[in-house]
């Protein structure tokens, strides 16, 4: 969901603390198949393995569906366990658990170049902000690089109105209303004019959402209609 493909920007990774010897460890390095240079450790890495309340945190920006993560090491040291919790607001935390309530353990890393990759046995959760908190480390600290699964509005249950079209953009989403007849950011509101009432009474869910997709695509729409008189 764009860390390792660089759509999470560095701003919206932050950490409890970073390394600064023998490398600089920053939040923003924690991206799956990140490499090490000369000043910095290509990875996460926390200021002291012993200090309570370490985290890594990603901020979406907006609210997204997460299913699951990716996790390595790096220069030799990784998190072997972790538990995980996620917020809409930043302020307002929910612990990860397992079916039976219980707060859940995801096992993490054996080493520094392998990729775990764990997935939400309880289904995607719905979040803006998720922070990993590591429990054990191997190697010597604490070491992460991490991608996080998941989609995007549009992809799971689509906030537009049906029969709106939507559409993924970087940090939001848009929808594609019924010309004439719904708007909003959701689709959500009528327009309440004449012609707008008889669009909205005179035509089937499909027919309108015809119409959504010919003000998109008008070729896809064609395609559609093409389709449906071949097989009739």
């Amino acid at each position: 969901m764009g860390l390792q493909s660089g759509a999470v920007r560095d701003a919206q990774l932050s950490a409890r603390c970073i390394a600064t010897s023998p490398l600089y460890a920053w939040a923003f390095q924690a991206r799956l198949n990140n490499a090490s240079s000369e000043a910095t450790s290509g990875a996460w890495v926390a200021c002291d393995a012993n200090r309570t309340g370490l985290f890594l945190q990603v901020d979406f920006l907006k609210v997204r569906n997460v299913s699951g993560l990716m996790t390595q090491g790096q220069n030799g040291m990784y998190t072997a366990s972790y538990q995980l919790v996620y917020s809409m607001d930043g302020q307002r935390w929910s612990m990860y658990q397992d079916e039976d309530a219980t707060t859940k353990v995801f096992d993490g890393n054996t080493d520094d170049v392998g990729t775990v990759t764990q997935y939400f046995d309880q289904g995607p959760i719905t979040a803006r902000y998720i922070r990993i908190l590591p429990l054990t480390y191997g190697g010597g600290n604490f070491a992460l690089r991490l991608e996080i699964l998941g989609c995007a509005w549009c992809d799971a249950d689509s906030p537009c109105i049906a029969p709106a079209v939507c559409e993924d953009l970087v940090d939001d989403y848009e929808c594609h209303c019924t010309p004439d007849c719904m708007q909003g950011k959701n689709c959500q509101l009528e327009i309440m004019t004449t012609a707008a009432k008889s669009c909205a009474s005179g035509l089937q869910p499909w027919e309108r959402a015809l119409i959504v997709i010919f003000t998109i695509c008008p070729l896809a729409a064609l395609a559609v209609v093409l389709t449906f008189l071949t097989q009739r």
